[in-house]
């Protein structure tokens, strides 16, 4: 079985993946190789390494570094391949350091897209981990115009001539369009949710956590999707039964409807405030989706959505969980 989790930033898709290659490979009887492809370019990126790495131990996996930029390595055909992360792996590809300076090449995509087909062909158990990263508004529009516009995919260009974050999301999109076509299944993660897209797999109800009682409600989605609209209706709440977090103090705890919880998580982080956990039965919490963009250039902005990411999925838990997507609104869990 072929498959691709997609998520944003701490979603959880790295654990579900790592679930599923542990339960193939114990009904396969097989070893799981795990195929590390972030390169660290700073202490951040080696704090994430080191994390990735601490959640690993006990699980059996053989872990093996891989950039991209050798032959992809000699493993045994039958064993189970956990690759993590496309994203990071097509980087490598897309910007590197030569003649004194970081470069970006026009080619990465047909490149990465050749060495997941070379992996795709030669193994029968391959699993791909990838943020979903589309969810951003460019602020340089204008320059979008350089992979689009026909540049020959053998073109390198200086990586300070200008920004390059549009051209990077359009060659990578076409990465994962091949990877959705030539997966058996694709799994979108929202908030520790696995929801499949393709394929027929069926993910067991405990299979991202044990059960737990659904003590609250989680309403999720993009900007000015109905969120707080879908709530009062469903609800009976008035406006002011609903406080808005803000990223200057702490919330009413006495309210019972929160929304904008993500700016909620924005003053804990800078106030360096533990979050709660604890709200009384029947609270209804209503985010903003704000993991599944860009990459933050702020270190401060990454912090942010990744303990977002990890909040929501802590209530999701023990919540039933319902995503609003231009006005329709979806029990997800």
């Amino acid at each position: 079985m072929k498959t691709l989790f997609l998520g944003g930033s701490k979603s959880g898709k790295s654990n579900l993946a790592e679930k599923l290659a542990l339960q193939i490979s114990e009904q396969k009887k097989c070893d799981i190789y795990y195929i590390a492809t972030m390169r660290a370019q700073d202490e951040e990126d080696k704090n994430r390494i080191a994390t990735h790495q601490k959640n690993r131990i006990g699980k059996n996996f053989i872990t093996v570094e891989w950039d991209g930029k050798t032959a992809f390595p000699a493993l045994p055909k039958q064993s189970v391949i956990l690759l993590d992360s496309c994203t990071a792996l097509f980087t490598n590809l897309c910007f590197d350091f030569f003649e004194g300076e970081w470069n970006f090449f026009c080619g990465a995509g047909e490149s990465t897209i050749l060495l997941l087909q070379k992996i795709l062909n030669r193994f029968c158990n391959v699993i791909f981990v990838s943020d979903y990263i589309f969810s951003s508004c460019f602020a340089n529009g204008a320059n979008f115009s350089s992979v689009q516009n026909g540049l020959s995919a053998n073109t390198v260009i200086p990586a300070t001539k200008k920004d390059f974050t549009a051209d990077w999301a359009f060659l990578y999109a076409k990465v994962l369009r091949f990877l959705s076509e030539n997966c058996d299944t694709v799994v979108e993660v929202q908030n520790g949710i696995p929801l499949v897209k393709k394929g027929a797999y069926a993910f067991p109800k405990d299979f991202f956590s044990p059960p737990s009682p659904k003590k609250w409600t989680l309403i999720f989605g993009g900007i000015a999707q109905g969120k707080t609209e879908f709530a009062k209706k469903q609800f009976s709440i008035s406006q002011d039964e609903i406080f808005v977090c803000t990223r200057f103090s702490p919330p009413d705890f006495s309210a019972k409807c929160f929304s904008h919880l993500e700016e909620y998580v924005y003053f804990c982080t800078k106030e360096n405030v533990p979050l709660k956990t604890d709200f009384p039965q029947g609270t209804i919490f209503i985010a903003t989706n704000i993991q599944c963009g860009i990459v933050p250039q702020d270190p401060f902005e990454r912090l942010w959505r990744e303990e977002t990411g990890r909040y929501l999925q802590a209530l999701a838990k023990c919540s039933s969980v319902v995503r609003v997507f231009c006005g329709i609104a979806e029990v997800i869990f």
